[in-house]
């Protein structure tokens, strides 16, 4: 009985031999193959570069741009030096004139080096990605600082400009992508409450403190691509991302009114280096205040009796979490939205108006959870022609449907006035298309940790598993529909169950059930005593953390050591396989990053 025993468990222990044999060799085969594909990926992609790069040096030759390449650290470095030093106009021009000159190549600056920052994301380059982040922030500090300089400019000829009719300085302009406008307290007159511009979307109800003060505002909305840039690393379990743009409030001294001797004018400098002077609000209460004020006995004033209550517009019909969706301050010392003394929010989502009082004079944005949509409920990934597929993500709150082509990628729906003036019919690298989205509250792109997002980490995928994962989709996108399926809310960490469902080319997708496959794959099996990687096709396609490969229920009974094996088994016949063999390596690629950035496998309810 002993012998027959032993004889038995040699026969278990032999055959489980020879199929870890057999899995190694198949992952030898594949690697060989992956090897091949990825050395001519790489062939093509350093092709790609040396003529994209080519050409962007020629259309900047023919240009003349005076703007440096951002991938190009020094050239970059030596410019935002030099730009930071440059005059903004001229001391004898007190208007916006120079700044309005300068922004355009200031923004497609910002742009560019934003592009840049895409496509490390693409490349999952952090240490490149991070740096270019830096000299993007720089660059917008050094625009704010331009703006500081001529608004000083401004406010020390204010004599040079119209007076409202109640007798206080005010100013307003506009230019693509800013909305600007500085109100002088001449008057220091508590019935005057408001400050109104006629040409600009922006106003203010002034607190009776700062009616009675000698102080300035001044008022700067940013709506481009890149404004939030600098708010994008946040020291907190709660990220937060802008809708629309960023308005910057800031209260600082107002100057003395000049004096004329003769023909000569003396006017005092708010500061020789072209530096605002701010001032802190609320401010303590001077004595004649603190008289009035009998309760408040250690000289400040009580918060809440002393907002200021301001209006602007972001981009219309924009995608708002209301859960989440707050107006916030940028503190910096906490590297954080904060919500601290910022209230009464009123928002038209159809027209993009919103009405709030604060006590903060400082960065200040409609923000909401970056991710929102997390985790997705549904995905799908089907092949539309030669080289191209269609996306659909079905978030928490919305589908999002792009299709993919040549790298690229182009927004289908949804659409709205800002999104159809903004991207449709326009293509975008995988993590720009993304960045793009989030401007109107659309947050897609996927976290790279679990700190502050609420999903259950039961149903994340391990980084091993959604690596083999990714690879395997974008070298079968050409001829297989893939989504997602429901059994992945029963599965361990280590186990992916996918739906897919062969496309031959002109043939359009089907929604019947039986139409799909169901395969399983698992990076961390127990065979022997040591972990295998296994994939195979769930026949009845009941998928549980219980489910076992059977040899007798399959007509394809192996077992295989990569999903992109796996589902190679399952081409219907040579043609099929010739597909697979053709297809383009950069759109394998595409569909890389677009699964690295959204992170759908990992993040799936």
């Amino acid at each position: 009985m002993a012998k027959g025993k032993k004889g038995a468990k040699s026969a278990v222990d032999k055959a489980a031999a020879e199929e870890a044999e057999r899995l190694r060799l198949e992952e030898e085969i594949r690697q060989q193959e992956l090897r091949a594909k990825k050395e001519r990926e790489l062939r093509e992609q350093r092709e790609r570069e040396a003529f994209e790069a080519l050409f962007n040096q020629w259309k900047r030759f023919l240009e003349c741009s005076i703007l440096p390449d951002p991938l190009n650290e020094p050239e970059l470095n030596t410019y935002l030096s030099l730009w930071g030093e440059e005059p903004v106009g001229n001391d004898d021009d007190p208007s916006l004139q120079g700044i309005i000159d300068a922004l355009p190549n200031a923004e497609k600056l910002c742009n560019e080096i934003m592009l840049a920052v895409s496509i490390e994301c693409d490349n999952q380059n952090l240490p490149g990605q991070l740096n270019l982040r830096m000299q993007l922030n720089t660059m917008r500090q050094l625009i704010i600082s331009k703006w500081d300089l001529v608004t000083c400019r401004i406010m020390q000829h204010y004599d040079h400009f119209n007076v409202e009719s109640n007798e206080n300085f005010h100013f307003a302009e506009t230019t693509e992508n800013y909305i600007y406008g500085v109100w002088g307290n001449l008057t220091r007159n508590p019935r005057h409450k408001t400050i109104e511009y006629s040409n600009i979307k922006l106003a203010m109800t002034l607190p009776k403190p700062i009616s009675l003060a000698s102080v300035a505002i001044r008022m700067l909305y940013q709506s481009g691509f890149t404004a939030a840039a600098p708010f994008f690393y946040q020291d907190t379990d709660q990220h937060m991302s802008v809708v629309g743009g960023v308005l910057f409030l800031d209260l600082f001294e107002m100057p003395e009114a000049p004096r004329v001797v003769s023909s000569f004018a003396i006017r005092q400098i708010l500061s020789p280096d072209g530096k605002l002077k701010y001032i802190q609000y609320p401010f303590k209460k001077t004595a004649t205040e603190a008289a009035e004020e009998e309760g408040d006995k250690d000289g400040l004033a009580d918060l809440n009796v002393w907002p200021a209550q301001i209006s602007y517009d972001i981009f219309p019909d924009c995608f708002i979490h209301k859960a989440s969706a707050k107006m916030m301050s940028w503190d910096s010392e906490q590297m954080c939205w904060s919500d601290e003394n910022v209230g009464d929010v009123e928002i038209n989502i159809e027209n993009g108006a919103i009405k709030f009082k604060t006590t903060q004079f400082r960065p200040t944005a409609f923000v909401q959870k970056t991710y929102a949509e997390f985790p997705f409920q549904d995905w799908s990934i089907e092949p539309i022609g030669k080289s191209r597929a269609l996306f659909k993500i079905q978030g928490c709150q919305n589908e999002l449907q792009f299709e993919v082509f040549d790298g690229k990628c182009r927004l289908i729906s949804p659409m709205t006035a800002f999104l159809e003036k903004s991207m449709d019919g326009k293509w975008f690298t995988p993590s720009l298309f993304f960045m793009q989205l989030s401007q109107v509250g659309l947050n897609y792109t996927g976290p790279q940790s679990l700190r502050g997002i609420d999903v259950d980490p039961a149903v994340l995928k391990g980084p091993v598993l959604e690596q083999l994962a990714v690879k395997g989709i974008g070298l079968c996108a050409q001829l297989f529909a893939v989504k997602r399926s429901p059994s992945n809310k029963q599965l361990a960490n280590t186990k992916l169950s996918l739906q897919i469902q062969q496309v031959n080319n002109g043939q359009t997708v089907s929604d019947d059930p039986a139409a799909w496959k169901t395969i399983l794959f698992d990076s961390s099996c127990k065979i022997g005593e040591n972990d295998q990687k296994i994939g195979f096709w769930v026949p009845d396609g009941e998928v549980t953390d219980e489910t076992k490969f059977n040899s007798e229920n399959q007509e394809k009974a192996n077992l295989h050591s990569s999903i992109y094996s796996l589902m190679r088994s399952l081409a219907s016949d040579n043609d099929a396989l010739t597909v697979l063999d053709e297809t383009d390596a950069m759109f394998s690629n595409t569909i890389f990053q677009v699964l690295q950035v959204t992170r759908l496998l990992s993040f799936s309810g």
